[in-house]
């Protein structure tokens, strides 16, 4: 059930190859670890003003992706690469 990798010399990591049992982890540490990592809606949030059973509401959608990121932007985009502003 578990097993591990040598990273370098000095560290190692232990892997779970079982999803039931990485995922059982997540959900038991992901508060934790990040503790301002939320869900994008409720889990029963009425998003019936996205779509309908043949439309799609694009700007909806966009307009409550926005929400989120501006949101989570502390976390989201922590660690991903910047580009400099001369290019």
């Amino acid at each position: 059930m578990i097993d591990w990798a040598e990273v370098s010399p000095d560290e190692y990591h232990i892997k779970f190859p079982l999803p039931f049992v990485q995922k059982r982890l997540f959900q038991a540490f992901a508060g934790d670890i990040a503790p301002d990592s939320g869900r994008l809606h409720a889990p029963f949030a009425d998003l019936s003003d996205t779509s309908t059973e043949d439309t799609l509401y694009v700007p909806t959608l966009l307009r409550r992706a926005e929400v989120y990121f501006r949101k989570s932007h502390s976390w989201l985009f922590r660690d991903a690469p910047h580009r400099s502003a001369d290019l």
